[in-house]
């Protein structure tokens, strides 16, 4: 068993646990403060997940309390902010949001179950799909924001865009209305 000299641990900034900082451990973008591994792990694991399309570019990042990342794992700043919203003492949800973006849609959804509330969902489920594979690439910058809440059949949804008025006009009014009745 090797000797650890215990004036070189580190503590983390969560759990409070000391760490070896040579043999683990680094240190959180966002707290700016030392983080261990385990922390580090359970804050990726119920990160957010951001597709952002930005100049017909399509991007995936991981937006965490801790950490924000790329698909690569690779520490990016693209201006989010994310906090959690409690419904009462056992439920609730995050909400993350981007800087220079307004919300344009806002709710809730689930999968593809096979009952009125998942058929009604799937409205914006195929919708966001055709964003994320490129099948439609939007004119402008646009962010389609899955947030975990605590319910876990269903997840929290926030479109951000430019412009409110830009995005109605692209979608359409008609779609714009059935994306906002299958995100309620």
């Amino acid at each position: 068993m090797t000797d650890i000299n215990t004036d070189q641990l580190i503590t983390c900034s969560e759990c409070e646990t000391d760490y070896n900082p040579d043999e683990e451990g680094t240190y959180s973008m966002v707290t700016e403060q030392p983080v261990c591994h385990s922390c580090e792990e359970s804050d990726l694991q119920y990160a957010s997940t951001v597709h952002l399309v930005q100049d017909f570019v399509l991007h995936k990042f991981l937006i965490g309390d801790l950490f924000h990342i790329n698909e690569y794992g690779d520490p990016v700043d693209i201006g989010a902010k994310r906090k959690y919203v409690s419904t009462d003492a056992w439920r609730g949800y995050n909400e993350t949001e981007i800087d220079g973006l307004v919300t344009v849609l806002t709710g809730w959804t689930t999968g593809g179950w096979d009952d009125s509330t998942a058929r009604r969902k799937a409205t914006f489920n195929e919708w966001a799909e055709s964003i994320t594979t490129g099948e439609i690439v939007p004119p402008f910058k646009l962010a389609i924001i899955v947030d975990p809440t605590s319910n876990v059949f269903s997840t929290s949804i926030t479109v951000q865009a430019e412009s409110r008025e830009r995005f109605i006009k692209w979608v359409g009014e008609d779609t714009f209305e059935e994306l906002e009745n299958a995100l309620s």
